[in-house]
């Protein structure tokens, strides 16, 4: 299982879950891979580290377009998909140098603007270039960004991305309002990428919003690895003052509803994806 978490007391609670293998870093109130920036990455890695040495630790980048490499890497107008609620926000090269890279296994970055691997590729690979060739590179495909067959050709385009590839395949979703996975792909579409992707080297991992009722239908993917946050974490009721109308909101992590998915998840994929 991999978890997401926003800071180290989040990090702290689910390093203590033996069922999980990797904690995933992100902002989510900045987006689907909401950088939270290195002061935070850092403290997240330390709170790892000092628990447990078993667990290894993902950051989320942002979008690639959110990073100042040069102008001439912003998505192509005419390639232009969607861009994220943080689009304006800018991220400097420093951020990643500030990292504490040493005790991280993965990075990854959204490509939200781009649907081209041919505008996609010399910008995805000068980020990778920025992160320590140890870190396992993670390639995101947003399941409500792309169709099934640009997915297909990008996988298959860019899988070889610099000197040693991408390692990865994530599907998951950009809009946490426009549904689950299985909203837009179907477990069958979901199987043939991961195949896909494993024919090339690549480890799969399904995320986008999975709850408990999705398990049985996540294990016929044949994902290795299956990521939630909004599973794991409290509902809070807010109005939307527009309409007047409630919304539910998830933050902040919960031990019993994380303790509660990974007893379902032991029970429903033992056989079909290694909880690890």
């Amino acid at each position: 299982m991999l978890i997401s978490v926003k800071d180290s007391a989040e990090a702290r609670i689910v390093a203590a879950c033996p069922d999980v293998s990797i904690v995933d870093l992100k902002d989510p109130s900045a987006g689907a891979l909401g950088f939270a920036g290195s002061a935070v990455a850092n403290e997240v890695i330390a709170a790892i580290t000092t628990i447990t040495r078993r667990m290894r630790v993902s950051i989320a980048c942002g979008e690639l377009h959110q990073w100042s490499l040069a102008p001439h890497l912003l998505p192509p107008q005419q390639d232009h998909i969607h861009t994220s609620r943080s689009a304006h926000t800018a991220f400097s090269t420093n951020e990643l140098e500030k990292i504490n890279w040493s005790a991280v296994a993965f990075v990854k970055v959204g490509l939200s603007g781009y649907s081209r691997s041919s505008a996609v590729r010399q910008p995805l690979q000068d980020f990778f270039s920025l992160v320590p060739t140890h870190v396992r590179r993670v390639l995101v495909i947003y399941v409500d960004l792309l169709s099934p067959s640009q997915a297909e050709k990008l996988i298959g385009d860019l899988h070889d991305l610099g000197d040693d590839g991408l390692s990865v395949l994530l599907l998951d979703t950009f809009d946490k309002n426009s549904g689950n996975t299985f909203a837009h792909y179907s477990s069958e579409t979901c199987q043939g990428l991961f195949q896909q992707a494993r024919a090339a080297g690549m480890t799969g991992v399904l995320a986008g919003s999975i709850e408990i009722a999705d398990l049985v239908q996540a294990a016929a993917t044949g994902a290795d690895l299956i990521g939630v946050r909004g599973a794991v974490c409290r509902e809070n009721v807010s109005t939307a003052p527009q309409a007047g109308r409630h919304e539910t909101r998830k933050n902040s992590l919960c031990p019993r509803r994380l303790e509660q998915f990974l007893d379902a998840a032991r029970m429903i994929l033992a056989q079909s994806i290694p909880v690890r």
